[in-house]
């Protein structure tokens, strides 16, 4: 099935163990990009089944930040897409019924923004994908 999976990251929460022989500077912080915190991986609002889908390569992704648009993409704008993410971490995992995987972020994210773009308390960000729905979440300390 499909759903939305917001991954969050706290920047501000990243560790400086730095990484030896890393040319530029690699730290641990960098590597986890602060994705480790409770409440950091929020799914929904529903899962779609593939027979709900159309066609996975065109469902349109938009990220909102207080109404602000941020990402705006289709997956087929992915990378990797999901058939491959499935072969290649088959070889090194098994799924079981209920486990998720994640296909990774369109871009836009508000660090990689000039001036960058970080939420605080009391945003809200929204991300919305078509046959699925709206996922909402509040900025909380």
């Amino acid at each position: 099935g499909y759903t939305i999976l917001n991954d969050v990251s706290a920047r501000d929460g990243l560790a400086a163990i730095r990484v030896p022989d890393t040319e530029p500077v690699v730290t641990v912080g960098t590597m986890m990009m602060g994705k480790h915190f409770p409440s950091f991986c929020p799914l929904g609002p529903v899962i779609a089944t593939p027979d709900e889908i159309p066609d996975w390569r065109r469902m349109h992704i938009v990220t909102t930040l207080n109404d602000t648009v941020m990402q705006d993409a289709y997956t087929d704008d992915l990378i990797f897409g999901i058939p491959a993410l499935i072969e290649e971490f088959s070889q090194f995992y098994t799924f079981e019924p209920g486990d998720v995987m994640s296909t990774g972020s369109p871009p836009g994210v508000g660090m990689a923004r000039k001036p960058p773009v970080f939420m605080k308390p009391g945003d809200e960000v929204a991300i919305t994908v078509d046959g699925i729905g709206t996922l909402r979440n509040p900025v909380a300390a």
